[in-house]
């Protein structure tokens, strides 16, 4: 399935690829995924913006060497799902949300990104 999903969209230039959602910003320090500038997303209760999350997700070629390139200026937020959708915002980048990609964590897997090579 991933294989094919990341064939479908190869020659993409600008792609991310993954399980889109746009979930609560959570500003209680005593619980996990604690956001510490929650005050940056507007009102309590606000949601962060769309951004792929769960276990995988995929870029492209072209959005991975920019994030090689600009990694120094790049604002990290608590978790690096929320990161890497911020640094898409304003860009030509095309969002895919792949419902396949949204499933629960096997024991011992963390996140990890892939990213598309058009060689």
């Amino acid at each position: 399935m991933l294989a094919a999903t990341l064939a479908h969209h190869r020659s993409k230039p600008r792609i991310y690829i993954g399980c889109m959602k746009s979930g609560p910003v959570l500003t209680n320090k005593n619980v996990k995924y604690h956001e510490p500038e929650f005050w940056k997303f507007g009102e309590e209760g606000n949601k962060y913006f769309r951004h792929a999350t769960g276990q995988i997700y995929a870029i492209s070629k072209d959005l991975a060497t920019y994030i090689s390139i600009n990694q120094p200026i790049l604002h990290k937020y608590a978790n690096e799902d929320v990161s890497l959708g911020a640094w898409f915002i304003g860009l030509e980048v095309e969002h895919i949300d792949e419902r396949n990609m949204c499933c629960g964590t096997p024991p011992g897997i963390t996140s990890f990104i892939l990213y598309l090579s058009c060689s």
